[in-house]
């Protein structure tokens, strides 16, 4: 399935993208034929690369390197956690007038080390691996 995913993605590309690549407004909705060609394209890109690039690590990518299964262990507690640091670093950056992208790429770098720093000390407390 995933050589057809990404064969299906590439036929989609070199045949219909072509047709999708314009700035006219019928290309933006509104139930035209551009539209839907722009439409099915998008939906059959993304589901092949979805098949192909998930066969495409199960096969070339199958292990885990020591950093990896630290992630893997903390990614849920990270998950129930998440959501109040994120308020609390943007409420923290809210003082800061940057572009919006640049904003989040920094927030990122900060919130992301954070989460899995905090999910590490409460997987510390007694009987929560048990929960978590």
């Amino acid at each position: 399935m995933g050589k057809v995913g990404f064969v299906w993605a590439g036929a989609a590309t070199l045949i219909l993208l072509p047709l999708t690549i314009s700035d006219k407004p019928e290309f933006f909705g509104n139930g035209t034929w551009q539209s839907g060609i722009y439409a099915l394209w998008d939906s059959i890109f993304s589901v092949g690369i979805c098949l192909g690039l998930v066969t495409f690590f199960r096969c070339f990518y199958d292990h885990q390197v020591k950093f990896g299964q630290f992630l893997n262990q903390h990614a849920f507690t990270v998950y129930i956690i998440h959501a109040p640091i994120i308020v609390l670093l943007a409420l923290a950056m809210r003082g800061i007038n940057r572009e919006q992208l640049l904003k989040f790429g920094l927030a990122s770098i900060i919130w992301v080390p954070l989460c899995f720093a905090a999910a590490y000390f409460i997987r510390q407390i007694p009987y929560v691996t048990n929960i978590l």
